[in-house]
């Protein structure tokens, strides 16, 4: 993973603190990815160890081309000092440029999603201002009957610029189509068509996106 910012290692929003993402998050991620409906339209199978998700957040951390948070709730006083919140979500650029989030559906209709992915993207647009080169875009994909994610996308800004039909093979759903979202840095133009099918969109991607 990117080195995480010293002025990014806490993000605190009215409700919700986002941190570095830590192995030791992996029993917590498991359960927020275990959560009734979470991983309903992720389209692979459903971990079913710490280990699996320890490895995940090992690739994680381990990949330059990602800047990922645990998403936790800010104490209420409740806790004894010195515990650690229970992470609720993950949030983050996934692989730069693409976003991604989830949170535990105990959690759902709070706009808690809403909140985190607002605050993610103030740091995410510093972040990327120091790439080589910079990036001003940010693009999220998500299935396109997962009306949820959607609205919290679009929320936050980001557009929809297209369908991709029957593009994705759902273990338990079968053939899904994708609905692709992106997001232009406040003040900045792209210079190009907003397509993923356009020269200007593939030559953006390639420029910042590492497999």
């Amino acid at each position: 993973m990117a080195p995480i910012a010293e002025k990014h290692k806490e993000v605190r929003t009215k409700r919700l603190l986002l941190r570095p993402l830590e192995l030791d998050d992996a029993e917590d991620m498991l359960d927020v990815r275990r959560s009734p409906g979470a991983f309903h339209f992720i389209p692979r199978a459903l971990d079913t160890s710490p280990d699996s998700v320890r490895e995940w957040i090992s690739s994680c951390l381990t990949r330059p081309n990602c800047y990922n948070f645990a998403v936790t709730v800010l104490p209420d006083g409740s806790q004894g000092q010195g515990q650690r919140s229970r992470v609720i979500g993950g949030m983050g650029a996934i692989r730069t440029p693409e976003i991604g989030y989830m949170i535990h559906s105990a959690y759902w209709g709070q706009g808690l999603a809403t909140e985190a992915l607002e605050a993610f993207m103030n740091v995410y647009w510093e972040h990327v201002a120091e790439l080589d080169p910079p990036c001003n875009y940010a693009v999220a994909y998500t299935d396109i009957e997962n009306w949820s994610s959607r609205r919290v996308l679009e929320k936050c800004g980001f557009k929809l610029c297209k369908i991709s039909e029957h593009d994705v093979e759902h273990p338990t759903m079968g053939t899904r189509s994708t609905a692709h979202y992106w997001l232009q840095k406040p003040n900045t133009a792209f210079e190009g068509e907003v397509d993923v099918t356009s020269e200007a969109w593939k030559k953006a991607l390639e420029s910042v996106y590492i497999s």
